[in-house]
């Protein structure tokens, strides 16, 4: 997979040349240039170290965002739906019996990477396991794989799921990240609009919560 990464963007904001980030992320100066020009997939253990080094989101370094992701943590879960639909146009409306059943995909016990899968497929996507392999174009036992396991050392994945979903690639790599919608394709416009539709909703919880 192609992906348009900003490492050298986050490099260069740092001031640092390809050399410095060699040395910090002790490989070849190689290795560096390969990762900027992707002529080789950039593992999550040195996704995890780059931003910590360039001090950048794994949204900006994968997916070459110029705009941070939007914290939803503030929300519930239905304001939630509602940010989600405004991107997701097949999103289905769980109906309220499928919801009380999946009540445990609330996000409050989503933590790793299986439960946060597990979450986004029922809560924001509300699909099943065969739809989900399908739009990700792996097999269902994969799926059921990645709801099991603790993380995924699949970049590609990472960027196919937070792609249809419309999480940060954030969400899915760091276990204590809250939700976040990435800005990946979001024009200055419609990144403005939920902002402040988000920022609206956190204001209008706090004064009736």
């Amino acid at each position: 997979m192609v992906i348009d990464n900003g490492i050298k963007e986050a490099r260069e904001k740092k001031m640092m040349t390809q050399n410095d980030l060699a040395k910090r992320m002790g490989v070849d100066v190689n290795v560096i240039k390969d990762w900027e020009e992707n002529n080789t997939m950039i593992s999550l253990k040195d996704v995890r170290r780059l931003t910590k080094y360039l001090d950048a989101t794994s949204d900006q370094l994968l997916l070459g965002c110029t705009k941070p992701p939007i914290d939803l943590s503030g929300l519930t879960e239905d304001q939630i739906e509602e940010i989600f639909s405004l991107f997701i146009t097949n999103l289905k409306k769980l109906n309220r019996h499928h919801r009380k059943i999946n009540m445990k995909t609330n996000r409050s016990t989503v933590r790793d990477f299986g439960s946060k899968v597990y979450y986004i497929r029922v809560r924001l996507l509300g699909i099943s396991q065969e739809e989900l392999s399908y739009k990700l174009n792996i097999s269902r036992t994969s799926v059921q794989s990645y709801e099991r396991s603790s993380e995924v050392d699949s970049v590609n994945q990472i960027i196919s799921l937070s792609k249809l979903s419309k999480v940060s690639t954030d969400y899915l790599i760091f276990n204590d990240c809250s939700l976040q919608l990435s800005s990946y394709e979001l024009d200055n416009e419609r990144y403005s609009i939920l902002k402040q539709l988000v920022q609206f909703y956190v204001k209008y919880n706090t004064i009736h919560n």
